[in-house]
């Protein structure tokens, strides 16, 4: 298959890139650095992305840092602004792509304490939830009978070449690791190398479309992860994160990020008979 991969530099596309290339799909990069592409200002060649049989969109700014206005903004418009620009493009391509996979993430149901969340939970409250919405509902603009849309809501994703994992470890091998507040929180977390496997399994299989939980069917409590870390690295984990210094220090993000709860199930995976490899922490060679 031709697959166009947008916004491909980050920690996700890093690892898909050679992943699909080693499948045998033929694999083309587009980045901001790209002279055809400049999402912020709207403007996108369509010749760079017709007749491609998958377009894949990571697209997005990290949701990392202190939330101010600019920074909201700018959390938005990298995801929505983007996905509309694409979504808008493919509508009037000659020859659309088959099928359209766009980044989510479980951020859409907001905070659900122990709520067990499926792909027909509804939606929840909170900036990180509208945002997902609205994404969501950009990709599936170009829904139609050429092109069927996927969106996927993805959990933390494990890997220790980057993200969440990645500046925990540090922290953990010098025994300063420790649970965020009570711990009592859900995480929904997937191993790097099912979530390569997963995109490729939707890719081919035709008649899956919406929306899909990217996570692991076993979501586990922050207390819980924290201690199965440490025991994998032989490190004590006695501290806490309490939560007057993460509000103080983050603010919102941590209140829609760090704090929250979502216990969310890859329910739609699973029936169509995806098997995941890693389903239970610790992973081995993480």
């Amino acid at each position: 298959m031709r697959i166009l991969l947008v916004g491909g530099s980050g920690l996700i596309g890093s690892h898909l890139l050679p992943f699909l290339q080693k499948e045998g799909h033929e694999v083309t990069l587009l980045t901001r650095k790209s002279p055809s592409w400049d999402p912020e200002q709207g403007v996108v060649d369509r010749e760079a992305i017709e007749d491609y049989g998958a377009i894949v969109n990571l697209s997005g700014e990290t949701i990392v840092g202190r939330w101010t206005t600019v920074k909201k903004n700018r959390i938005r418009e990298s995801r929505v602004q983007t996905t509309t620009l694409l979504a808008d493009t493919i509508k009037i391509l000659k020859k659309p792509p088959q099928v359209f996979i766009n980044a989510s993430a479980v951020g859409y149901y907001g905070s659900r304490g122990n709520e067990k969340l499926t792909e027909e939970s509804s939606c929840g409250s909170g900036f990180l939830a509208e945002v997902c919405r609205d994404w969501e509902g950009a990709a599936f603009l170009c829904k139609s009978a050429t092109t069927r849309v996927l969106c996927l809501r993805l959990g933390a994703v494990l890997s220790v070449d980057g993200g969440m994992l990645a500046k925990l470890l540090p922290l953990f091998r010098l025994g300063l690791g420790g649970r965020i507040s009570l711990g009592e929180q859900w995480m929904s977390w997937i191993a790097m190398a099912d979530l390569l496997r997963l995109i490729a399994f939707l890719l081919t299989q035709s008649t899956i479309e919406g929306v899909v939980n990217a996570v692991s069917p076993y979501p586990i409590k922050n207390k819980d992860f924290t201690k199965i870390l440490a025991e994998s690295l032989r490190r004590p984990a006695f501290l806490s994160l309490p939560t007057f210094l993460l509000r103080l220090f983050f603010g919102e993000m941590a209140e829609s990020t760090m704090l929250a709860s979502q216990r969310a199930f890859p329910k739609r995976a699973i029936e169509e008979g995806f098997y995941f490899e890693y389903s239970e922490l610790p992973v081995k060679g993480i």
